[in-house]
Protein backbone atom coordinates (compact mmCIF):
# COMPACT_ATOMS: atom_id res chain seq x y z
CA UNK A 1 0.00 0.00 0.00
CA UNK A 2 2.91 2.26 0.90
CA UNK A 3 4.06 1.96 -2.65
CA UNK A 4 0.70 3.44 -4.05
CA UNK A 5 0.93 6.14 -1.52
CA UNK A 6 4.24 7.18 -2.70
CA UNK A 7 3.48 7.60 -6.06
CA UNK A 8 0.26 9.49 -5.37
CA UNK A 9 2.68 11.82 -3.26
CA UNK A 10 4.52 12.56 -6.35
CA UNK A 11 1.50 13.05 -8.41
CA UNK A 12 0.43 16.22 -5.52
CA UNK A 13 4.18 17.52 -5.35
CA UNK A 14 4.53 17.56 -8.97
CA UNK A 15 1.36 19.24 -9.65
CA UNK A 16 2.20 21.86 -6.40
CA UNK A 17 5.99 22.06 -8.05
CA UNK A 18 4.88 21.98 -11.35
CA UNK A 19 1.92 22.74 -14.01
CA UNK A 20 -0.13 24.88 -11.53
CA UNK A 21 2.80 27.36 -9.72
CA UNK A 22 1.42 30.36 -11.47
CA UNK A 23 -1.70 29.33 -9.43
CA UNK A 24 -0.08 28.59 -5.97
CA UNK A 25 -0.34 31.21 -3.05
CA UNK A 26 2.30 31.74 -0.56
CA UNK A 27 0.82 31.23 3.00
CA UNK A 28 2.13 30.58 6.22
CA UNK A 29 0.86 28.23 9.23
CA UNK A 30 0.68 29.01 12.88
CA UNK A 31 -0.13 25.62 14.48
CA UNK A 32 -0.75 24.88 18.19
CA UNK A 33 1.22 21.84 19.54
CA UNK A 34 0.65 20.45 22.56
CA UNK A 35 2.48 21.96 25.74
CA UNK A 36 3.71 21.52 28.75
CA UNK A 37 2.52 22.34 32.49
CA UNK A 38 4.77 23.65 35.17
CA UNK A 39 3.20 22.59 38.17
CA UNK A 40 5.33 25.84 40.23
CA UNK A 41 3.70 28.72 38.29
CA UNK A 42 0.15 26.31 37.40
CA UNK A 43 0.40 26.83 33.97
CA UNK A 44 0.52 25.85 30.79
CA UNK A 45 2.20 25.98 27.77
CA UNK A 46 0.92 26.37 24.51
CA UNK A 47 3.60 26.22 21.66
CA UNK A 48 3.18 27.45 18.29
CA UNK A 49 5.01 26.06 15.53
CA UNK A 50 5.17 27.71 11.89
CA UNK A 51 5.57 26.08 8.66
CA UNK A 52 5.71 28.11 5.13
CA UNK A 53 4.45 26.50 1.78
CA UNK A 54 2.39 27.62 -1.28
CA UNK A 55 -1.68 26.33 -1.80
CA UNK A 56 -4.23 26.98 -4.00
CA UNK A 57 -6.89 30.03 -2.60
CA UNK A 58 -9.87 30.38 -3.65
CA UNK A 59 -13.39 32.02 -2.88
CA UNK A 60 -16.53 29.93 -2.44
CA UNK A 61 -19.17 29.89 -5.18
CA UNK A 62 -22.19 31.60 -4.23
CA UNK A 63 -23.98 28.35 -3.98
CA UNK A 64 -22.00 26.95 -0.88
CA UNK A 65 -22.61 30.46 0.81
CA UNK A 66 -26.48 29.01 1.67
CA UNK A 67 -24.47 26.81 4.32
CA UNK A 68 -24.90 28.78 7.84
CA UNK A 69 -21.32 28.18 8.84
CA UNK A 70 -19.61 30.03 5.37
CA UNK A 71 -19.61 33.74 5.96
CA UNK A 72 -19.14 35.88 1.94
CA UNK A 73 -15.78 36.88 3.14
CA UNK A 74 -14.32 33.15 3.94
CA UNK A 75 -11.74 31.47 1.52
CA UNK A 76 -10.81 28.15 0.94
CA UNK A 77 -7.21 27.14 1.52
CA UNK A 78 -6.05 23.91 -0.13
CA UNK A 79 -2.68 22.81 0.88
CA UNK A 80 -0.68 19.80 0.66
CA UNK A 81 0.09 17.52 3.80
CA UNK A 82 3.18 16.41 2.82
CA UNK A 83 5.39 19.44 2.96
CA UNK A 84 3.81 21.15 5.66
CA UNK A 85 5.32 18.58 8.65
CA UNK A 86 1.67 19.16 10.41
CA UNK A 87 -1.54 18.64 9.90
CA UNK A 88 -4.05 21.96 9.75
CA UNK A 89 -6.55 21.83 12.18
CA UNK A 90 -9.42 24.61 13.32
CA UNK A 91 -7.94 26.87 15.87
CA UNK A 92 -4.26 27.22 13.65
CA UNK A 93 -4.05 30.48 11.61
CA UNK A 94 -2.31 31.13 8.39
CA UNK A 95 -1.03 34.31 6.94
CA UNK A 96 -1.56 34.83 3.77
CA UNK A 97 -0.15 38.48 1.68
CA UNK A 98 0.69 39.91 5.51
CA UNK A 99 -3.25 39.33 6.59
CA UNK A 100 -4.05 36.80 9.18
CA UNK A 101 -7.31 34.33 8.65
CA UNK A 102 -8.50 32.01 11.50
CA UNK A 103 -8.72 28.18 10.14
CA UNK A 104 -12.58 27.49 11.14
CA UNK A 105 -12.63 23.82 9.68
CA UNK A 106 -10.70 21.48 7.80
CA UNK A 107 -11.34 18.41 5.16
CA UNK A 108 -8.92 16.13 4.40
CA UNK A 109 -8.93 13.59 1.65
CA UNK A 110 -9.00 9.78 2.35
CA UNK A 111 -5.33 9.56 1.61
CA UNK A 112 -4.32 12.29 3.98
CA UNK A 113 -2.67 14.48 0.97
CA UNK A 114 -4.59 17.49 0.85
CA UNK A 115 -6.35 19.57 3.31
CA UNK A 116 -8.86 22.32 2.56
CA UNK A 117 -9.11 24.66 4.93
CA UNK A 118 -11.82 27.31 5.86
CA UNK A 119 -9.95 30.47 6.25
CA UNK A 120 -11.67 33.60 7.93
CA UNK A 121 -9.95 37.08 7.84
CA UNK A 122 -9.22 37.32 11.24
CA UNK A 123 -11.44 40.46 12.95
CA UNK A 124 -14.06 40.29 10.02
CA UNK A 125 -17.47 40.48 11.45
CA UNK A 126 -19.17 39.40 7.95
Amino acid sequence: MSGLLDCLTECVDEVWTGCAADLLVAYTLHHHTDGAFDPASGTATTPVLTATDYGFLYDYAHGQLADQALRPTDKLLQCRLSSLGVTPNAGDWVVIGGITHDIISVKRDVANLVAECQLRRRGSSI
